[in-house]
């Protein structure tokens, strides 16, 4: 990172694998933070040197916003994007992208989700396997930080919540091909 030094710079990872490409998505804070992706081979015994930087998955965020957390739905072909909005603040609420290829998202129509959300939310992660997939229809869990209803900076809580993946139109039927349906992704979270 050569970036200004009073800012945080390059952080906050995770990885996805969709079929032999590794996607790496970090946060570069400069100001404002935004997401970055980088590919690799998925099996490559050389990891990291042969990263490929692709630019900014996404580059507008919405106020306060913190990291991104990016995972693979294998049955609908979409990688979901994930993240706090208005973070340490009354108004936190999950916000919600969705990709077609893993370079470029768009914030679903549904995007900002505030039900069952606890005040002064910040850096969410979401539940799934070893290669980052999740899995549409079943039970799935994003996991985040919370100051409380005083917002005391560095009291940090951790809340754990049950969240289902669901499209508008996703059939989950060995007769329907998937591939074929063009859903909006919803994240609903349980009581």
């Amino acid at each position: 990172y050569t970036g200004p030094a009073n800012k945080w710079g390059l952080g906050e990872p995770n990885l996805v694998v969709k079929d032999k490409t590794l996607f790496l998505y970090y946060t570069e804070d400069e100001g404002a933070g935004k997401t970055r992706v980088a590919t690799a081979a998925a099996f490559d015994t050389n990891w990291p040197s042969g990263l490929v930087d692709h630019g900014y998955a996404i580059s507008t965020r919405d106020v306060a916003e913190d990291q991104t957390d990016v995972k693979y739905l294998p049955e609908i072909d979409r990688f979901i994007a994930t993240a706090i909005g208005d973070r340490f603040s009354d108004n936190s609420y999950l916000h919600v992208w969705e990709s077609t290829d893993g370079f470029n998202f768009t914030p679903v129509s549904s995007d900002i989700i505030t039900n069952n959300m606890q005040p002064f939310a910040h850096n969410l992660g979401m539940s799934g396997d070893y290669f980052g997939h999740a899995k549409m229809g079943s039970q799935e869990y994003i996991a985040y930080a919370y100051t409380g209803p005083d917002g005391d900076w560095g009291r940090w809580n951790t809340w754990l919540s049950k969240v289902t993946i669901s499209a508008d139109g996703f059939v989950d039927s060995s007769q329907t091909s998937a591939r074929n349906l063009v859903p909006i992704i919803m994240l609903l979270l349980d009581d």
